[in-house]
């Protein structure tokens, strides 16, 4: 019986981490099909913004098990680290040369997708006991984005859901946008060519 249990538990410990990088690549792919959008015009500017301005609250999309930001930088041929503009001190975020994405920080969570892309949870309001009730999303179970699979319904733990979310340095924003699987989005044109993407805003 308990040899049963412990190649059960190995099993579901294997599929666990299957979704999370269906999850992840799910992520990946609406970003770049954001950032084709912005930069053929379909999505307009509107608004201009200054560093650590508030663009949105950290959410969630229901397609994840819980909330996060997914942050992107393109256009600079070096990633946010590299280019000195925040620090990565043991996996917390910090400001460096510009605003952290995430006021007061966050905690560093996946790392790079891309060379470009981090996710990360907020430490302002640290973990808060909260729970939410992911639902299915038809939108993302099908067509296609069906072979990526689906996170399935149930309550999961909110780790920093509603820390602030800010620019990380001067520029202009798009109107917020809502990807496929609910998650709200916006980009901010910082100039020559340096885009920032701030994704799971709710």
């Amino acid at each position: 019986m308990l040899a049963e249990s412990k190649i059960k538990e190995v099993q579901l410990a294997a599929e666990l981490r299957s979704l999370v990088q269906q999850s992840n690549n799910v992520t990946g792919q609406i970003t770049e099909i954001a950032m084709a959008l912005y930069r053929t015009g379909q999505i307009p500017i509107h608004k201009k913004v200054q560093e650590g301005e508030i663009l949105g609250y950290q959410g969630h999309t229901g397609f994840s098990y819980g909330s996060h930001l997914h942050f992107n930088l393109s256009g600079m041929g070096n990633g946010p680290f590299e280019l000195g503009y925040f620090s990565n001190s043991g996996g917390f975020i910090s400001s460096g040369s510009v605003s952290a994405p995430l006021k007061g920080g966050g905690r560093l969570t996946q790392g790079y997708h891309n060379g470009y892309s981090i996710d990360l949870v907020g430490t302002y309001s640290a973990w808060n006991g909260q729970k939410y009730h992911v639902k299915e999303k038809e939108v993302c179970c099908k067509g296609n984005l069906a072979w990526m699979g689906c996170i399935p319904a149930g309550s999961y733990n909110l780790n920093g859901e509603g820390t602030p979310v800010v620019a990380i340095k001067a520029g202009k924003v798009t109107k917020v946008q809502t990807d496929l699987c609910g998650g709200k989005y916006v980009i901010v044109d910082h100039g020559n060519g340096e885009l920032t993407m701030y994704l799971h805003l709710r």
